[in-house]
């Protein structure tokens, strides 16, 4: 059984349907992306799931448990950690005092302490800036912060939203590669993201949306190589294909 099952999704805001009967399965131990052209349906389907869009018709199972149309707060308590694209961090906080926030559904005061700990290891560039505010921080330590927080939750799978949005490639390359030790501890991850490059080439398997329907799934590196699904699909023209291939 799969550890996230969405069967035949049909969501959106209001009366507006954007997603239409779209189904995804994540593995236990698997990283799954979700790529496609901008406004194609990627975040209505993970906000569908977490009860943040609306969710018309379709099922979500998560651990073989009936989650369809949960409350976002319950989202910890099955076991989801959510990271935002945007609004991920709070400011006016410290590092240190993010990953304690992330820790709020924990009472074992102990054992937070050592997972706190266990991050900075994991994530050496917040341990040299934990006393420091979150408003200081460069945009891919932000979203390593987000991360690491979620984190905290001890979740089984992480819903990753856009994690690689607006950074460099140096960034980008670092944010993926705290993502794949992440993924290699443990957490499972159901990832959507714009940069298709990264996001296929380091998926177990990907769903490509189009108009808020899936068009085409597979293993992520072999999608990649699709050279027709990158220009059809993706938004991508010849020069930027053979750009990319650079």
């Amino acid at each position: 059984m799969p550890l996230l099952d969405l069967k035949h999704i049909h969501a959106g805001y209001n009366d507006v349907v954007i997603v239409n009967d779209v189904s995804v399965k994540v593995n236990n131990g698997d990283l799954i992306a979700i790529v496609g052209p901008n406004g194609c349906g990627k975040s209505t389907l993970i906000k569908s799931l977490l009860g943040m869009a609306r969710l018309f018709s379709g099922k979500v199972y998560f651990n073989e448990d009936d989650i369809t149309r949960i409350k976002p707060w319950q989202a910890v308590n099955v076991g989801l950690g959510y990271v935002p694209q945007t609004n991920n961090v709070f400011t006016n906080l410290t590092v240190n005092e993010n990953l304690e926030m992330g820790a709020y559904c924990r009472s074992d005061k102990q054992s937070i302490k050592t997972d706190i700990n266990d991050i900075y290891e994991q994530f050496p560039e917040l341990a040299a800036r934990k006393k420091n505010r979150a408003e200081t921080l460069s945009g891919g330590e932000r979203q390593l912060l987000a991360i690491a927080r979620a984190l905290m939750s001890r979740p089984r799978m992480l819903l990753l939203e856009e994690p690689l949005a607006f950074l460099s490639h140096k960034a980008s390359m670092v944010v993926m590669n705290r993502l794949l030790e992440v993924l290699a501890a443990g957490t499972s991850m159901l990832m959507i993201e714009q940069n298709t490059k990264i996001a296929l080439q380091n998926s177990a398997y990907a769903y490509v949306l189009n108009e808020g329907k899936c068009v085409i799934e597979g293993k992520g590196p072999e999608l990649w190589e699709n050279k027709l699904l990158r220009q059809r699909f993706l938004g991508l023209d010849k020069e930027e294909v053979l750009a990319l291939e650079d």
